[in-house]
């Protein structure tokens, strides 16, 4: 388990930097988090990609009142290469609370790829399940990319 503390601005704004592959400008699915007595824990963003095609970044930013996890508010960032893949969006995405005060949250997003010419594509989405706990810490629960 990891964990980071941040602010709720930077946490759902910031962008995520990749190097080494030429890719197009993304956005993230952001919203401002609601109001929180404390500051807000936030988690590294749990990265997924294919070089030369696409990366996606999850990542999730939580607020604690006393010992109780108040909100959670998930973010996703995309990158795609242009003329090889397009992002389509977030296609299902849940936050629940769980036991022992943790919570769980799952997104799973979509790229549109291109296969072999330029009017055959297929989805390609990658998708997180991840738990935050009230301490700060955080845990990966799963990760993988559905075709």
């Amino acid at each position: 388990m990891v964990t980071r503390r941040g602010t709720a601005a930077l946490a759902v704004g910031a962008a995520v930097c990749f190097t080494g592959v030429p890719l197009a400008a993304g956005t993230a699915d952001a919203a401002v988090a609601p109001k929180c007595s404390s500051t807000p824990w936030t988690s590294d963003p749990v990265v997924i990609s294919r070089a030369d095609q696409w990366s996606y970044a999850y990542r999730l930013t939580w607020c604690v009142e006393g010992s109780e996890i108040i909100w959670v508010e998930p973010s996703v960032t995309h990158e795609e290469v242009p003329d090889t893949c397009t992002w389509v969006g977030s296609m299902e995405e849940w936050v629940r609370p769980g036991p022992g005060g943790s919570w769980t949250a799952f997104n799973l997003s979509e790229f549109r790829c291109q296969v072999t010419t330029a009017t055959v594509s297929k989805g390609v989405n990658p998708w997180v399940i991840l738990n935050v706990f009230p301490d700060g810490s955080y845990a990966v629960v799963e990760k993988g990319i559905a075709e």
